[in-house]
């Protein structure tokens, strides 16, 4: 018996069923799919990528500067496992919010068993996710298998018999995404002719001797000298004064301590005025306004006489500077004091900074900086007896790094005149002294530099380097390093980037000059000479062009004229001039 077609009777049945009985789903196009991966990325796992790599990345930028390529290793074996892990946390996260990837979300996509259509688990999409790093490994090369087959099945789909599917025919879409389809296929071509071009790019790095500063120096962007130094509260803005000029605590400190002064009914004093000045120096319009208060508010004042100072002196007029600090003997505030302590330390008239510094050597929160600068007066007047008294003392009653700073510096100038004096008491203790104790005190590791160098050793610069220290310090070891290395045309263009840098120390940039000039037959006398001007302490700059006069004489120039090579000019000094 044949049983009735009752479907071919009634195409209108047979029609409407097959429509039932088709698929809610379509095959997902690879667009769609690299558009849903694009969103994954750019939202889910590059934020949290870039937190967590930051370390990692500034670690590796680091030691490529210093040629540490074991540790650069070391650290890209780590970035690839915390790309591995990131991004399978991105995953899992998207699914626990999204029960699906946060791209597939958007796209209106998801991944299915191959064999029964069901959602994959949560493992399979984590094994799916692994499998799809592993081809990131390879440039994405092994993406393109999606465009082999009819199912646009990766790799990745095959290992895990997973496909992406399409749900349109089961859901519409939360939102209309066909802008975004669109404007994402046009970046699918854009990306590829980006990676082609950055391709040909890296190619062509390659071919050359690369160089890790470049990259350096954009990690650092414009990190700047030393950390500020912590705002203690003093509970007086005239102590505050005081250790913004010994150099105890940063000027933007201020504003806590004077900020309570200006509250409305307040009436600020000239001393008000004059730290709010100091607390906006970057801003010169602002800070010369409040420093033209001080005098209106009270003429007859230390604040006024500081005021006053501060102003000619950044004019350059040395002569009315003078008349000011005579006033300033008839005041006995330290701050006004340790400021006249510190221009005439800087000028080189050292028995003037000797008057100044009478009565405030006792001082427990300013005496020590007081100490170390009358010891370096009386080193300059010839009493280096006497000055290396004072350092011993010093040693005795405290501990700050003062104290050590002070004992690199007394070591670096003893050194400079001769290596013999390397078996001086205070180079010896800089000489046991373990480096990794003073990363941050750029001084002592500079004499330690320069007592190896005296006595033959092997210098490493690399050990001298770590993460933290000052600009300026990692720019000279760079350059200390190529010039260990022979490279002697790049360190001295390095060595003249230490000099010109805003936030190295004078003493740093008296080294880097010295250097410079020990190469005469790549020296750039000009250039030695205008680094040399730059120098605003007496001392440093003493020395400096005592260095550029030496690269004179070696290639048979006349001596440093003051008409024709103005900064090279040996500086005059009041006391006799710098030992």
């Amino acid at each position: 018996m044949v049983l009735r077609d009752y479907y071919s009777e009634n195409p209108k049945i047979s029609e409407k069923t097959e429509a039932l009985s088709a698929p809610a789903v379509t095959i997902a196009n690879p667009f769609d799919r690299f558009g849903a991966q694009v969103l994954d990325l750019a939202v889910v796992f590059f934020p949290l990528f870039g937190l967590l790599s930051a370390p990692l990345k500034k670690a590796m930028t680091e030691s490529a500067h210093y040629g540490n390529w074991q540790t650069v290793g070391t650290l890209a074996v780590e970035f690839l496992l915390v790309f591995f892990i990131v991004y399978l946390l991105s995953q899992l996260l998207s699914r626990m919010i999204f029960k699906n990837s946060f791209g597939k979300k958007v796209m209106g996509l998801k991944v299915v068993n191959l064999w029964t259509g069901r959602d994959a688990t949560t493992w399979e999409n984590m094994v799916r996710s692994s499998y799809v790093f592993l081809e990131f490994l390879f440039l994405g090369l092994p993406f393109l298998l999606v465009l082999t087959n009819k199912k646009y099945r990766g790799l990745h789909d095959q290992l895990t018999d997973t496909m992406v599917v399409n749900l349109r025919g089961e859901l519409p879409p939360a939102l209309n995404v066909r802008p975004l389809r669109w404007m994402l296929r046009f970046s699918a071509f854009v990306g590829v002719a980006s990676v082609f071009a950055f391709g040909i790019h890296l190619g062509g790095v390659l071919l050359q001797q690369t160089d890790p500063q470049a990259a350096f120096q954009m990690s650092q962007g414009d990190e700047d000298e030393d950390a500020s130094a912590s705002c203690e509260k003093t509970g007086s803005l005239e102590k505050a004064m005081a250790l913004v000029a010994s150099g105890y605590m940063d000027t933007s400190c201020l504003k806590d301590e004077v900020d309570t002064d200006f509250v409305a009914g307040a009436q600020p004093t000239p001393l008000d005025y004059l730290a709010k000045s100091f607390v906006y120096v970057d801003h010169p319009d602002l800070s010369d306004q409040y420093l033209k208060k001080v005098c209106e508010v009270k003429a007859d004042s230390a604040a006024c006489v500081l005021a006053e100072f501060i102003s000619s002196w950044s004019d350059g007029d040395k002569s009315q500077v003078e008349e000011i600090l005579e006033k300033a003997k008839d005041y006995r505030e330290p701050y006004l004091s340790l400021w006249a302590l510190r221009y005439y330390q800087q000028m080189g008239l050292y028995r003037k900074s000797l008057e100044f510094a009478q009565g405030l050597t006792k001082n427990k929160q300013f005496g020590i900086y007081v100490r170390a600068q009358v010891l370096k007066s009386k080193y300059f007047l010839n009493d280096v007896a006497g000055s290396d008294r004072d350092l011993a003392s010093m040693e005795k009653d405290s501990e700050s790094p003062v104290v050590s700073d002070t004992m690199a510096w007394s070591c670096l100038k003893k050194i400079s005149k001769s290596c013999e004096n390397t078996s001086d008491s205070f180079c010896r203790r800089m000489m046991e002294a373990d480096p990794s104790d003073y990363f941050y005190q750029p001084r002592i590791l500079l004499s330690q530099i320069r007592m190896n160098e005296c006595q033959g050793n092997e210098v490493d610069p690399n050990s001298y380097a770590k993460s933290g220290q000052p600009r300026a310090w990692k720019e000279f070891i760079y350059a200390l390093d190529k010039e260990k290395k022979g490279d002697m045309k790049s360190a001295w263009s390095l060595y003249a980037e230490v000099a010109r840098l805003e936030s190295t120390p004078d003493y740093l940039r008296a080294e880097a000059i010295r250097r410079m000039s020990l190469h005469p037959d790549i020296s750039d006398i000009s250039a030695l000479k205008d680094l040399a001007s730059n120098i605003e302490t007496y001392e440093n700059r003493h020395e400096a062009a005592q260095d550029v006069r030496k690269v004179y004489r070696r290639l048979h120039l006349e001596s440093i004229d003051g008409s024709e090579n103005g900064g090279g000019r040996l500086p005059a000094s009041e006391d006799g001039g710098a030992r």
